[in-house]
């Protein structure tokens, strides 16, 4: 004799079904936005290893923000330093970003044209001025003495302890190699989005962002603190 579901017992079944699946599915999320926070991390391990031989290449000058007017031949800036060594495009793009979330950083070689298009890292090129929007003195800027003119790593007071590059800013589209205004980082109140004045660095990673600082490490950071912007303290 064929024997049929009740309705109730399928209802049973399903909201069985529904529970299991609401205390599964948040862990395997979870675990995908983990996946991405390490492939993020290793995208910023990538790029300091670049700049560390770019520093021992040229004497303890790390690498500039801005290599100045393309009309003379230069690269443009940080970013496009990686495709001249010929590392693939894709360590500048964040995994946990969408496509169109990554900014357009509009660097060129002019034999080449527009090399990046899609990047998701800033440098940090803070200037002794960029701080008005804090109490806070700082003298000195990040990691240049201006955009142009890179920094040496020995005049840097605490390379271990200052974030050289990190998650882009937060719905940043425009042209942009860096962090460089105080009221950019993520010091202050942290705001849900949309995000205000004073939480202006990317939290994509399970409310968190990635950065790599001068001594080549990554760390995943809730909230800095203003002194980890200032290269000479």
């Amino acid at each position: 004799m064929r024997k049929y579901f009740t309705l109730i017992e399928l209802m049973t079944t399903m909201t069985v079904i529904s529970i299991i699946a609401s205390m599964i599915l948040p862990s395997f999320n979870r675990g995908r936005q983990q996946a991405l926070k390490s492939s993020c991390k290793n995208n910023l391990k990538n790029i300091s290893l670049v700049n560390s031989i770019y520093t021992d290449d040229h004497n303890g000058l790390v690498i500039p923000a801005d290599f100045g007017n393309t009309n003379e031949g230069k690269l443009h800036h940080w970013a496009n330093y990686i495709t001249f060594m010929d590392i693939s495009e894709n360590i500048l793009k964040c995994p946990a970003l969408d496509d169109d979330e990554h900014f357009d950083p509009a660097g060129h070689d002019p034999q080449t044209g527009n090399i990046y298009t899609e990047a998701a890292y800033i440098m940090n090129i803070i200037p002794s001025d960029g701080w008005n929007s804090s109490p806070i003195s700082i003298d000195g800027m990040g990691w240049c003495y201006d955009s142009e003119t890179p920094i040496n790593i020995n005049d840097v007071t605490r390379p271990s302890n200052t974030i050289y590059i990190s998650d882009v800013i937060a719905e940043l589209s425009s042209s942009h190699i860096g962090i460089n205004s105080f009221s950019k980082t993520d010091w202050g109140e942290l705001l849900l989005p949309p995000l205000g004045d004073v939480r202006r660095v990317g939290i994509h990673h399970l409310d968190n962002y990635n950065a790599t600082f001068g001594d080549g490490s990554v760390r995943t950071l809730k909230q800095s603190h203003p002194e980890q912007w200032n290269t000479r303290q």
